[in-house]
């Protein structure tokens, strides 16, 4: 598992900035890693008027005065032993946050997700959602649905790892077994199947349909297991598990079915034609999944390996 030393966690000074905070001293404290809490204000906003001015249409507190509150809210939640510190600058959230996370070494993110949907979602952007695609760091999220949570979530026992064969994929399983491993916990590994239409199984004469995806489901598991080293099954209870369907429906359906207090999957591989299927799935998983999800990147370490195909 690669390590973490520097785990920066960006909050909104709203009220689900309590529980995100515990949530990251629990992890700072697990990869005894320093934390560093930031709140990026936005600059003011400017617009014209009709006489030729400007006019700011947004004012915000003094950075001194917000800075003190954030200093007193850190001081009654993390706790006293964990090394952290405090950052208030002004500044767009999203590149406050890159900037934070990629100027210290082997650092992890852990933000919380407000789950915009629909109109909301198109006019204000998804700050978590914009931070996974364009980080290089690991990303832990916690859902909205855990935002209002006034308990301190537990670290996890049940991993759910999403694996499509990509590299980012291939990353969040090493990732995945090494976190089951270190808690001697369950990880379930999934690859789901885009559900193919009859007429593609048609076209292979020798099958029927129902035999065809049975072949599909077979491959894909026997590719999935060379996938898990031998060694990682005396870690922690694996199980490999292949489901056909729309991919971030299918994920969040198995997460509730297995109770998963963890979800781990890739980031995705952007420059891949496959990038947009997984990014869709990610930005939903991240949006309505009831446990945290952590996104892991490409490991430039690793070997990449020619996507697989199950047709």
């Amino acid at each position: 598992m690669p390590p973490i030393d520097h785990i920066v966690c960006p909050v909104d000074m709203s009220p689900s900035t309590r529980p995100l905070l515990a949530l990251a001293s629990t992890w700072a404290r697990w990869y005894d890693a320093d934390l560093h809490v930031l709140h990026a204000v936005p600059p003011p906003e400017m617009l014209g008027d009709p006489m030729g001015g400007m006019i700011v249409t947004t004012v915000h507190r003094p950075l001194q005065e917000v800075r003190a509150d954030l200093e007193r809210l850190v001081t009654e939640v993390v706790p006293e032993d964990l090394r952290s510190s405090v950052t208030v600058i002004e500044g767009q959230p999203v590149d406050a946050i890159l900037h934070e996370a990629h100027g210290r070494p082997r650092s992890m993110v852990v933000m919380g997700s407000h789950g915009r949907a629909g109109l909301d979602r198109i006019v204000h952007g998804s700050i978590t959602a914009t931070v996974t695609h364009h980080t290089r760091c690991v990303v832990l999220v916690l859902p909205a649905r855990l935002l209002d949570s006034a308990e301190p979530l537990p670290l996890f026992s049940r991993v759910l790892c999403a694996v499509d064969f990509l590299p980012s994929s291939l990353a969040a399983l090493d990732h995945g077994l090494q976190l089951a491993g270190r808690v001697d916990g369950r990880i379930e590994v999934l690859h789901i199947l885009e559900t193919a239409g009859d007429e593609d199984a048609l076209g292979l004469r020798h099958f029927s349909v129902p035999e065809y995806h049975a072949a599909r489901e077979r491959e894909a598991l026997q590719d999935l297991r060379r996938h898990i080293p031998d060694r990682a099954r005396r870690w922690c209870a694996v199980h490999e598990r292949v489901a056909s369907g729309n991919p971030g429906w299918t994920l969040l359906r198995v997460a509730e079915e297995m109770q998963a207090d963890l979800i781990v999957m890739g980031s995705g591989d952007r420059y891949h034609l496959r990038s947009m299927w997984l990014g869709g799935a990610t930005d939903r998983v991240i949006r309505m999944a009831h446990a945290p999800v952590l996104i892991v990147p490409a490991s430039k370490s690793r070997p990449v390996e020619a996507a697989v195909e199950y047709d």
